[in-house]
């Protein structure tokens, strides 16, 4: 199961989830596999426009956004705590799982 993260933005709480929907949406916008996009992140060679189609893709839960919100969020929270984000959807959708079938939503302040 792949679990959502939910942050706080301009005083409202949105859950991003990296579904398979958000993951076929960044493969189609990078023109890579998941797997390439991983191998790209951990070597640090995405800039905004990377960041903010994966967190478009994750946006509504899965379902998604325009970049133009998220470009507002980035402004908001900075390039870097943007980063922090991606981070954290990659483990919620890529992280084992247990047997747990219920939501493990994390809020993050």
């Amino acid at each position: 199961m792949i679990s959502s993260v939910v942050r706080e933005v301009s005083g409202k709480l949105e859950t991003l989830k990296f579904s398979t929907r958000a993951q076929a949406r960044v493969e189609r916008a990078l023109g890579m596999s998941i797997q390439g996009v991983l191998t790209g992140l951990e070597r640090n060679e995405y800039g905004v426009d990377a960041v903010s189609e994966i967190l478009a893709a994750s946006w509504n839960d899965g379902r998604g956004t325009s970049v133009e919100i998220v470009y507002d969020l980035i402004d908001e929270i900075g390039f870097k705590e943007a980063g922090v984000l991606v981070s954290e959807l990659f483990k919620a959708a890529l992280a084992p799982t247990t047997g747990d079938t219920g939501a493990r939503a994390e809020k993050k302040q």
